[in-house]
C-alpha cells in the first residue's frame, strides 16, 4: 500500500483487518461514507477514541448512561446543549475540578449515551428521567449549570426540584419563544427531518458549530469531527430529530416559561452576545421574571461560550459559586 493510502486508512473510523488489509478503494468509499455522515460508526471505535479516562457507564431505565465524575468539593452537575456532549465541558473541569466535584452527563441521545425512543424527549418526561439520574449516583444537593437545551432541563429541574438545586449557572439557555435556527427549521420537518435521521454530512456539521462560535478562530482542531463522529452513533440522529421537532412545538409559545419565577435558586446568567441560536433579547426576560439573577454578557462570545471562552467563563462561575448570601 502506498504512504497515501497507509495515511487515509490511519484516518478511517473502521480500520482494515490487520492481516487482510482493503484495497484503497475501499478505504476511499469508507472515507466518502463517513464524510456523508452515513451509516452508523460502531461503539467501540467511538468509545475508544471519545470516551475519557474518567468515564463511567451506568444503566438507568433501561438508557446506559455516559458521564465523568471529577474532582473533590461541592457537587457541580453540568448538562450539555443539543448536537453536543460532555466534552463541551472540558475547559470547565480543567479549570474546576480542583474546587468542586464536578459530575458531567451525555443527556440520552447524545454523546456516548444511549437513546430513550420515540416520544421520550419532551422537556416534562426529561426531567424525571433527569432525577432518576440523581437518584441513581446518590446526590442530595448540588449546583447545576447547563447550556442551550441543558439549561432548560437545568431551570426547570430546579423549578420542580428545589430541594436538590443550590445556585444554578445558565449558559444561553432555551425557554422563551423565538424563530428556530435554520437547521433546526430544516430538520424538525416531516420529510427532511426523516432524511435527517439517516445523514449528517460533515459540511452542514461544520456549518452549524460555526454558528454557535462567535469567533470561528477559537474552533479547536478536532472539534467539528467529535461533534460529527458523535453523531453518528446508533439512535443519535433519531435523537436529533425527535429533539428539533419539539423545538419547533414550543417557539412559538412555551408554556414551561411560567414556572421560571418559581426557582429558588440564585441564578448567574450568562449569555454570548452573538448568540445565533437563541436571543440575547432573552436576558431581559429572564430579568424580569426570575427572582434572583446576576448577569455576565460577553461581547464576542456565542452560543457555546463554555466551550469557546472556557477560562473566562468558569472563572466567572467559580465567582458567583464562592459567593455567600447576604
Amino acid at each position: 500500500m502506498t504512504s497515501a493510502a497507509t495515511a487515509l486508512a490511519r484516518a478511517l473510523p473502521v480500520p482494515a483487518t490487520p492481516h487482510r488489509p482493503s484495497p484503497p478503494l475501499i478505504h476511499w468509499l469508507r472515507r466518502l461514507q463517513v464524510e456523508l455522515g452515513i451509516g452508523a460508526l460502531p461503539l467501540p471505535w467511538l468509545e475508544a477514541r471519545y470516551a475519557k479516562p474518567e468515564s463511567r457507564f451506568m444503566t438507568v431505565d433501561g438508557v446506559r448512561i455516559h458521564y465523568t465524575d471529577q474532582g473533590e468539593g461541592p457537587v457541580l452537575l453540568l448538562l450539555h446543549g443539543v448536537l453536543a456532549s460532555l466534552h463541551t465541558w472540558d475547559g470547565w473541569v480543567q479549570a474546576l475540578h480542583a474546587h468542586y466535584r464536578i459530575i458531567r452527563v451525555d443527556i440520552p441521545g447524545f454523546g456516548l449515551s444511549s437513546g430513550m425512543g420515540a416520544g421520550q424527549y419532551c422537556p416534562d418526561k426529561a426531567v424525571l428521567f433527569l432525577d432518576q439520574i440523581r437518584t441513581a449516583m446518590g446526590l442530595e444537593r448540588f449546583h447545576m449549570a447547563g447550556n442551550s437545551m441543558g439549561g432548560l432541563l437545568s431551570w426547570l429541574y430546579a423549578a420542580r426540584y428545589p430541594q436538590h438545586v443550590d445556585k444554578l449557572i445558565l449558559l444561553d439557555p432555551v425557554g422563551y419563544e423565538q424563530p428556530l435556527p435554520g437547521i433546526m427549521k430544516l430538520v424538525s420537518t416531516p420529510l427532511l427531518g426523516n432524511i435527517g435521521r439517516v445523514v449528517a454530512p460533515l459540511l452542514l456539521v461544520n456549518l452549524n458549530v460555526r454558528q454557535v462560535y462567535g469567533d470561528v478562530r477559537r474552533i479547536a482542531p478536532g472539534t467539528v469531527r467529535r461533534y460529527q463522529h458523535l453523531l453518528l452513533r446508533e439512535g443519535n440522529r433519531n435523537t436529533m430529530v425527535e429533539v428539533f421537532r419539539v423545538f419547533r412545538s414550543m417557539h412559538k409559545r412555551n408554556p414551561l416559561t411560567a414556572e421560571i419565577p418559581l426557582i429558588k435558586s440564585e441564578i448567574l446568567l450568562i449569555w454570548g452576545a452573538r448568540d445565533r441560536w437563541v436571543p440575547p433579547a432573552h436576558v431581559e426576560r429572564w430579568l424580569a421574571d426570575a427572582q434572583s439573577v446576576q448577569l455576565r454578557i460577553y461581547p464576542d462570545a456565542g452560543h457555546v461560550p463554555m466551550e469557546e471562552i472556557p477560562a473566562q467563563s468558569a472563572r466567572d462561575a467559580h465567582q458567583f459559586l464562592q459567593e455567600v448570601a447576604a
